[in-house]
């Protein structure tokens, strides 16, 4: 805790990164089951929480607080309605773009969002609305991003999984989400 109060950018872009790494491996270990490690899909995906997820949603929550002064119930649909229409479909398509393009994969970025944003965000909206009530409503905004990377450890393990489908013979499909190829 005190770590987080004396250099709370630094020890969330830390904390970002480890849980991206383990959600990663979680997902290539556990759900895909495959028999070795992709270690350059891993240090990706470290990358991705130490450098752009963990210091981003420190620079989000505080501007959230700075520019939404609104009390009580209303103050809290207003950050979550901002948060999940401006800033949670933004993250998914920079999270599926860095993973393609970490892994050497641009050419596939754009065919990806074609077929998977929509139901990606519809699946995102399923989780995420219901915690960030909780989240905005509950937690200590020093703490919000903490409980957020706790979730998001879920989260990342699905958008691992969704952003490795591939895309090459499928076509765009409705609310089931990214499914394997």
């Amino acid at each position: 805790m005190a770590s987080l109060e004396s250099r709370p950018f630094v020890t969330k872009g830390i904390t970002a990164g480890l849980l991206n790494t383990l959600a990663d491996l979680f997902c290539q270990v556990v759900v895909e089951k495959d028999s070795s490690i992709d270690v350059r899909r891993l240090g990706g995906f470290a990358a991705i929480g130490a450098f752009i997820v963990g210091p981003a949603l420190h620079i989000w929550y505080g501007l959230l607080g700075n520019f939404i002064r609104i009390e009580g119930f209303k103050g809290v649909l207003s950050r979550l309605l901002i948060d999940q229409v401006i800033f949670s479909p933004l993250s998914i398509a920079t999270f599926v773009g860095l993973v393609l393009l970490l892994e050497g994969k641009p050419e596939r970025i754009v065919p990806k969002l074609e077929k998977d944003f929509v139901p990606t965000c519809i699946n995102m909206w399923k989780l995420w609305v219901p915690f960030q009530l909780f989240n905005f409503a509950l937690v200590p905004p020093q703490l919000q991003v903490g409980a957020v990377n706790l979730v998001g450890l879920v989260w990342t393990v699905y958008m691992s999984f969704a952003s490795h489908n591939d895309v090459s013979d499928s076509k765009p499909h409705a609310q089931k989400g990214p499914t394997p190829a």
